[in-house]
């Protein structure tokens, strides 16, 4: 871990967390890739995953959080569905949390190529039994998701972007929920062409903006941030 108190000029010196964030029987490992938040109580959550063995032998990865109560001076682990690898988290108009994971190695046939979700009621520490969405389907690749607060405030609404699409790192979309993560609406499709990877955040003003890797031939050529309008926002909310 490091941190700036810079707004990102200079960093401290790498800090390891292994002991405190990572079990010894976990293999790989990684944070995000997107953002983590941060609760009124000020506790700091961390989207993760790692890989697992199995009777000696690899078995998939999970997704679970790590968080901090004292602003990232020390860290703990937090809950873990048992499924999913590379998640998204944000808060919930009532409180909770949901978790929104990359569906990796899933039975397609079942669940066909639906993102997977978890949602805690204790800030973290753990998480109900995962269920599948939908109506998001996803390519097996990373998505964002963060709860639309212009201002710091709540507005219970949920905004999720991903390149939609069953096969094919194409089409990527920004959706909305203003059902706590129950429904999704499709409020914008910021290139049809390829892109894979995205990053979402909500500026004070009320715009949002993405981060998303994308290109003319191949989704890796390049790294673009695009910026929705609030008024366009709230124009697509009304429709």
């Amino acid at each position: 871990m490091m941190f700036s108190d810079d707004n990102g000029q200079t960093w401290s010196r790498p800090e390891d967390i292994t002991v405190q964030a990572k079990l010894p029987e976990w293999t790989w490992y990684a944070t995000g890739p997107c953002h983590a938040i941060q609760l009124e109580n000020g506790r700091i959550i961390v989207p993760c995953n790692h890989g697992v063995f199995r009777d000696g032998k690899p078995a998939g990865t999970h997704s679970h959080v790590i968080y901090s109560d004292d602003c990232g001076q020390t860290w703990h682990m937090g809950g873990c569905p048992g499924i999913g690898n590379e998640s998204t988290i944000a808060i919930l108009g009532n409180g909770d949390l949901l978790l929104n994971m990359r569906g990796w190695r899933i039975d397609r046939a079942a669940h066909g190529y639906a993102r997977i979700g978890a949602v805690s009621h204790d800030s973290g520490l753990s998480f109900e039994e995962h269920f599948f969405f939908s109506d998001l389907i996803e390519p097996s690749c990373n998505a964002s998701m963060a709860d639309y607060s212009p201002h710091g405030r709540h507005t219970g609404a949920i905004l999720f972007s991903n390149p939609e699409h069953i096969s094919k790192r194409v089409n990527m979309t920004v959706r909305i929920s203003t059902d706590n993560g129950s429904t999704w609406k499709r409020i914008f499709t910021v290139t049809e062409g390829p892109a894979a990877y995205s990053d979402l955040c909500v500026m004070k003003n009320g715009d949002v903006g993405i981060l998303y890797e994308t290109g003319e031939d191949s989704a890796y050529e390049t790294i673009s941030f695009s910026t929705i309008s609030r008024k366009a926002l709230r124009k697509a909310l009304r429709k």
